[in-house]
C-alpha cells in the first residue's frame, strides 16, 4: 500500500513508509493545507520551518496537545513513530 490512512477526525492522518526506513506523515485539517512530516531516520522537517513551531501552530486549538509538544512529552526530534499518531488521536478527542 502506498499511503495508509491511520486516523480520521478533525485531523486525518496518513502514513507512508519508504525505502531505507524513511517515513512520512501527512496531516489534514478541513480547510487547511496538509502538514507533511518527513524522517530520514534522524531528521524531521516541515517545509524548512522549525518543526516545533509548525506543530504548535497546527495543533493550536487543543491546549493539551500543545502543552505536551512544548514540554517534550511528545517527542518531535528523533521522532518515535508512535508520537505523531498519539498527538493526532489526542487532538481528535479534544473538546474545542
Amino acid at each position: 500500500m502506498f499511503i495508509k490512512k491511520v486516523a480520521t477526525g478533525p485531523i486525518d492522518l496518513y502514513y507512508y513508509y519508504g525505502e531505507r526506513k524513511s517515513f512520512m506523515y501527512f496531516l489534514k485539517k478541513p480547510y487547511s493545507n496538509y502538514l507533511v512530516l518527513e524522517s530520514d531516520d534522524t531528521a524531521l522537517t516541515f517545509n524548512r520551518l522549525p518543526i516545533k513551531a509548525a506543530l504548535m501552530k497546527y495543533f493550536k486549538e487543543c491546549d493539551a496537545v500543545t502543552k505536551k509538544i512544548d514540554d517534550g512529552t511528545y517527542r518531535i526530534y528523533n521522532l518515535r513513530l508512535r508520537d505523531i499518531p498519539a498527538m493526532v488521536d489526542e487532538y481528535n478527542k479534544c473538546k474545542f
